[in-house]
């Protein structure tokens, strides 16, 4: 019942619930208890509870990464994550799930890299399309799209909507930061999705930049509607060599 409001974000009533029992603490009844804290916000008492266990199993110790994560502590996240590895406890998926998620909400590039390199190489554990999602999300963030759209190529199975939505958020963020380099990011853009054959979104990059008469670089003169069709055309040009 606790777990069940908690996952149903009816935290009061999880913490009510919980405060007028009086049971003996199993560590699947703590692990429970740790998500109910988190998933309130309560991430303190969340990490006083999992201090608290004398045994702590996977579950717990993924419960306590992912919840700092998505509060963004990722300093604390990977904090829990290190302290993991010292005790010899083999992370999996979902512990590296928590990992890059904290690294891509707080810009960690190389963090990021890193662990998920550790995780294929020296956890030999196979990424999922997930993981392959918060790389995509970390690197678009950061504006390194043409990374981003190398990465989406190497995915094995094949990408969900996810992904894509990611980087067409990333795609416009970076536009309205950087308006000046915005026919280059529009290209990458337009060449990660005709990667994926997704030909709609294509001809949303393409009336974006009509729609924003986008600029070449500082000196240049802008572009006419004309010079925006061109250079969608040699986007479609270079994306069709990709797929």
């Amino acid at each position: 019942m606790i777990s069940g409001y908690a996952r149903n974000g009816r935290c009061e009533l999880a913490l009510m619930l919980f405060d007028g029992t009086n049971l003996q603490q199993s560590v699947s009844l703590t692990n429970a208890i740790i998500h109910m804290y988190a998933s309130c916000g309560a991430i303190e008492e969340a990490y006083r509870a999992f201090k608290g266990m004398l045994h702590k199993s996977l579950i717990s110790w993924n419960t306590m990464i992912v919840g700092f994560a998505k509060q963004g502590c990722r300093v604390e996240a990977l904090g829990v994550f290190r302290w993991m590895l010292t005790v010899g406890v083999r992370p999996d998926e979902v512990t590296f799930l928590g990992v890059l998620c904290a690294c891509s909400h707080t810009g960690m590039v190389k963090e990021g890299r890193h662990y998920f390199d550790y995780m294929v190489l020296s956890c030999e554990i196979k990424p999922n399309i997930k993981h392959y999602g918060c790389m995509v999300d970390l690197l678009s963030r950061a504006g390194l799209l043409d990374e981003a759209q190398q990465l989406i190529q190497t995915i094995p199975m094949k990408p969900n909507d996810v992904i894509w939505e990611i980087a067409k958020y990333a795609g416009d963020h970076i536009v309205e930061l950087e308006p000046d380099r915005a026919a280059g990011h529009l290209v990458l853009l337009a060449n990660v999705y005709a990667s994926a054959k997704k030909w709609d979104h294509v001809e949303k990059v393409k009336q974006r930049m009509v729609e924003m008469q986008v600029k070449k670089p500082a000196g240049r003169r802008d572009l006419t509607h004309e010079n925006a069709h061109a250079i969608y055309n040699m986007a479609s040009q270079i994306a069709h060599q990709s797929v």
